[in-house]
């Protein structure tokens, strides 16, 4: 069923079949036989321009040894929204699903397939406390949240935590919070 709160494994272990959007997928890293530049010289390969320019850069900085190739298997990563969601039954493998859903040609996107909005129907990840909910948890103090881009809900509004933070004796702690038609 759908939704189902069955315990799924976020990690593919050694009993797991390959991912279904990647059937041919090996389950072991496994050697290519190339030689490769390691992550590293790749990243020092794109700055290489800038170092020319900023004086910094010496051709015997350039001597990088290769490395063997590897192909990723699948068991020990992480599975993400398709290998869980596809585990629960939730998506059909016919759809292409996106992070947003695929934009329609409105300009709106398509929130039946999208990854997130179908993970956040989840009983059990809709009620999955986050990180800070945990730690704030480990120190005893209960935590509440505004959704993100509204200060204004908090009843004083982030206007007023500057000053506080700025001038502690200036700003009185014990006034209570004022309501939003209060404050215009």
């Amino acid at each position: 069923m759908p939704g189902d709160l069955r315990h799924v494994d976020m990690q593919f272990k050694e009993e797991d079949l390959s991912p279904f959007y990647a059937p041919d997928t090996l389950k072991e890293d496994t050697e290519t036989g190339e030689l490769v530049l390691p992550k590293a010289a790749k990243a020092k390969k794109q700055n290489k321009a800038a170092l020319l320019m900023g004086g910094g850069y010496t051709p015997a900085a350039a001597v990088v040894e290769m490395v063997p190739g590897v192909r990723l298997g699948y068991v020990g990563k992480t599975k993400g929204f398709l290998g869980v969601l596809f585990e629960r039954g939730w998506l059909d493998p016919a759809v292409k699903y996106t992070i947003k859903g695929p934009e329609l040609p409105d300009g709106t996107s398509d929130e039946s397939k999208s990854l997130a909005k179908v993970m956040a129907r989840c009983e059990d990840f809709r009620n999955e406390a986050t990180a800070m909910h945990e730690l704030m948890g480990l120190f005893g103090v209960e935590m509440g949240q505004t959704p993100k881009g509204h200060p204004e809900l908090t009843g004083r509004g982030i206007e007023f935590s500057g000053a506080r933070a700025s001038a502690p004796s200036a700003v009185s702690t014990n006034t209570p919070a004022r309501s939003k038609s209060s404050r215009r």
